[in-house]
């Protein structure tokens, strides 16, 4: 059962610095969760530093399809989250 609160406290901590990252990144002082990348502003330019920015923060590499794919905070919370859960469980 903690494990469970530990991984949604880590969700929660996740999704706050991606945030952090599209709303600099983006020239935003604040970004929903459920905000579209595209419709946020975002271009090629935005999408590279954002990836590089979370690939800093979680110390793994990604894939630009990823931003493109999940184009939410949310979405792109809840695939590195998943992707950090496989990685801790391997």
């Amino acid at each position: 059962m903690t494990g469970g609160r530990g991984r949604r406290g880590r969700r929660r901590a996740l999704e706050r610095e991606i945030t952090a990252i599209w709303a600099e990144t983006l020239g935003r002082d604040s970004v929903g969760p459920h905000e579209s990348f595209v419709e946020l502003g975002g271009n090629s330019i935005h999408a590279m530093k954002i990836i590089s920015r979370v690939e800093e923060l979680i110390d793994a590499e990604l894939s630009i399809r990823v931003l493109l794919e999940t184009r939410t905070v949310a979405g792109m919370t809840d695939h590195v989250d998943r992707m950090l859960a496989e990685e801790h469980d391997a």
